[in-house]
């Protein structure tokens, strides 16, 4: 079982931060430039399903990451300052479930509190396991300094 937690200081308000959430179809545009040159790890999603209000409800995507490819399927539950993300269907993992949760700093920026954790089907050789979870802190860390450029250019517009 993977088990992440993390602070990120966003350079931007809430509403902005919260807008980079939403914008599961852009991500890879803004993360793909910050994930490291090895492993490759490609990944392509899109919105199944739509609240009323357009936020993204149910998310697919197709990732591949040290030779393991994977479909999932991602139920989205949006809050006023965040959103929490449930695996719904997958291959590779029995579950993962992601919080996200922005505060408004006392500067006008923004704090984001990040839990992460998966657990994954199969039963993997030990040194695949640590690999898998060093992959998963690399990711950690390229979304964070993807999120911080991301929410940077937006305050530049």
């Amino acid at each position: 079982m993977i088990h992440e937690k993390y602070q990120l200081a966003v350079p931007a308000a809430p509403e902005v931060a919260l807008a980079i959430l939403k914008d599961v179809e852009g991500m890879d545009a803004w993360l793909r430039p910050h994930l490291p040159r090895w492993p490759k790890i490609t990944a392509s999603t899109w919105v199944v399903e739509r609240t009323d209000d357009g936020d993204p409800l149910l998310v697919a995507a197709k990732t591949s990451a040290l030779g393991i490819s994977d479909e999932t399927l991602t139920a989205y539950r949006w809050t006023p300052d965040g959103v929490t993300t449930t695996l719904r269907s997958s291959r590779v993992l029995r579950s993962s479930q992601s919080t996200y949760a922005i505060e408004e700093t006392a500067a006008g920026t923004s704090l984001m509190r990040v839990e992460v954790s998966a657990d994954v089907k199969i039963r993997l050789p030990r040194i695949l396991e640590r690999r898998m979870e060093s992959v998963q802190r690399d990711f950690a860390t390229a979304l964070q300094r993807a999120f911080v450029a991301e929410a940077e250019r937006r305050r530049r517009r």
